[in-house]
């Protein structure tokens, strides 16, 4: 029997706000967005910008200081 999955996996970021080593300057602040799985997605900008702390968040590197961060709403 062939059964159809309907998931739709998410990640969110839901108002994040993180600093390196609690320094005065944010690195991201107020930041939120969702990508489902079906999407394809870039991350671009100018060097020190946060791409790679966006990154570094997703995959448990960091906690955020503020806001949370969902997979599929948890």
């Amino acid at each position: 029997m062939n059964t159809v999955i309907n998931r739709r996996d998410t990640i969110e970021f839901k108002n994040v706000g993180f600093r390196y080593n609690n320094k005065a300057k944010y690195v991201l602040k107020n930041l939120s967005f969702k990508i489902r799985s079906d999407q394809k997605i870039a991350l671009v900008g100018v060097n020190g910008s946060g791409k790679s702390s966006i990154i570094k968040l997703l995959l448990r590197f960091y906690d955020p200081e503020e806001g949370v961060i969902l997979i599929n709403d948890k």
